[in-house]
C-alpha cells in the first residue's frame, strides 16, 4: 500500500501495522491515520485498490459502520472538522480553521471537500452497501461483449439491514437459526457469481455484514470477503480482513500487546575524533559494512496466532482504551 517504491514494511509486522488503531467498523480499505478520542472518530485514507493512491479521507465513527468522504486529504478533511466547531467553539478553534485555510492558500493545496478525484470514483461506484461509501470493481466485457465482473445480489439495503437485524435480535438460537436462510440463499448467488467472475458481488455482500458489526456473521464473512478480495488481486485486505475478525476490539487500542517479532538494526555509526590542529587533514573514516540482517518470513497467519496465544483479551483492552482517553490535551491521537 505504499506508492514509494524505496520503502516496503517487513513482512513480519505488515499485518501488525495495518491492525493498529484499527476501529471495529474500519474495513481493510480504510488506513486510519487519526483517531479523536472525544468524538470517538477516525480520519483515513480510503483505497479501493491497495496499489492505487487514495482519492479521498474518509471518516468513521467507532460506534456505527458507516463512513463519510470529507476531503481530498488530511488538511481537507482537518478544516471540516474545524468548520463545524465554530459555531459553538472557542476563539482558539476560529484562529485555527484561519490558519488551516491561510496555509493551504499559500503552498496551493486543494481544500475543498469534493474534487476530480472524489466525482471520478462516484462514477466507479458499483454499489453503496451498508457503509454507504460503497465499492469499486473493475466491470470489462467477455469475449461474447457480456459485462462480468459485478452483479446484484437482488436485494436493496434496507431490505439487507432488516434482515441482518431480525437474525441479531432474535430471542434464542433456533429462530435465529431459521432466520439465517434468506443469507444462505444470498451466499448461493454469491458462489455462482464468483464462479461466473462477477466477483463484485461477494465483496458487497461482506462489506455490509461487516459494516451491521454484528458477531453472528463473523464466520460467514470469513468465508466470503477473504476470498473476494484474493479474487479481486487484493490480497493484502484478505489478510487484514482475517486478522481484524480474530481480533475485532470495540475499544481505540493500539494494540501494543500483540507485538510483531522484528530483527530490524539501526545504520552502522562512524566515529570521528577531534582535532584539536585545524591545519592537520581531518581523516575519513573507512566505510562500516553493515551486517546482512535476515528477515523472518513469517506466515501471514502469525498475527492471528498470537491473538489465540494471548488468551485474554478484557484487561487488556480496558487497559489500552483507558491509557489512550487519557492521554495529551489533543483530540487527535
Amino acid at each position: 500500500m505504499m506508492q514509494y517504491k524505496g520503502y516496503n514494511p517487513p513482512p513480519s509486522n505488515m499485518i501488525h501495522r495495518h491492525m493498529r488503531n484499527r476501529s471495529y467498523y474500519a474495513p481493510p480499505e480504510f488506513q486510519v491515520c487519526l483517531n479523536n478520542m472525544k468524538d470517538k472518530t477516525a480520519l483515513g485514507y480510503w483505497r479501493d485498490d491497495p496499489s492505487e493512491l487514495p482519492p479521498f479521507i474518509a471518516m468513521n465513527h467507532h460506534e456505527e459502520g458507516r463512513l463519510y468522504a470529507v476531503g481530498p486529504n488530511l488538511m481537507a478533511a482537518v478544516k471540516l472538522w474545524l468548520y463545524r466547531r465554530i459555531g459553538s467553539s472557542s476563539l482558539h478553534t476560529r484562529k485555527c480553521f484561519a490558519t488551516v485555510t491561510d496555509v493551504a492558500i499559500k503552498w496551493n493545496i486543494i481544500i475543498e471537500r469534493v474534487t476530480y478525484e472524489l466525482r471520478e470514483r462516484e462514477t466507479r461506484c458499483n454499489a453503496r452497501s451498508l457503509n454507504t461509501i460503497g465499492i469499486c470493481v473493475p466491470v470489462v466485457e467477455d469475449a461474447k461483449g457480456n459485462e462480468i465482473g459485478y452483479r446484484p445480489f437482488e436485494v436493496d439495503d434496507t431490505e439487507l439491514r432488516n434482515i441482518l437485524d431480525a437474525i441479531e435480535n432474535a430471542p434464542n438460537d433456533a429462530v435465529r437459526l431459521k432466520k439465517f436462510q434468506p443469507l444462505q440463499e444470498i451466499m448461493q448467488r454469491v458462489n455462482l457469481a464468483n464462479d461466473e467472475c462477477d466477483f463484485g458481488m461477494g465483496l458487497e455482500f461482506g462489506i455490509s455484514m461487516f459494516a451491521h458489526g454484528s458477531k453472528y456473521f463473523h464466520k460467514m464473512i470469513l468465508k466470503i470477503l477473504p476470498m473476494a478480495y484474493e479474487l479481486l488481486d487484493r490480497k493484502i485486505y484478505a489478510e487484514i480482513i482475517k486478522a481484524h475478525i480474530a481480533d475485532r476490539r470495540k475499544t481505540i487500542v493500539d494494540r501494543n500487546d500483540i507485538l510483531a517479532p522484528t530483527q530490524m538494526q539501526g545504520p552502522a555509526i562512524g566515529t570521528f575524533r577531534v582535532m584539536e590542529d585545524l591545519s592537520m587533514p581531518v581523516p575519513v573514516p573507512a566505510p562500516v559494512e553493515e551486517a546482512p540482517v535476515e528477515e523472518k518470513q513469517q506466515d501471514p497467519d502469525d498475527y492471528i496466532s498470537k491473538i489465540r496465544a494471548k488468551g485474554v483479551y478484557v484487561n487488556n483492552t480496558k487497559a489500552c482504551g483507558k491509557k489512550k482517553a487519557a492521554g495529551g490535551s489533543s483530540d487527535w491521537g
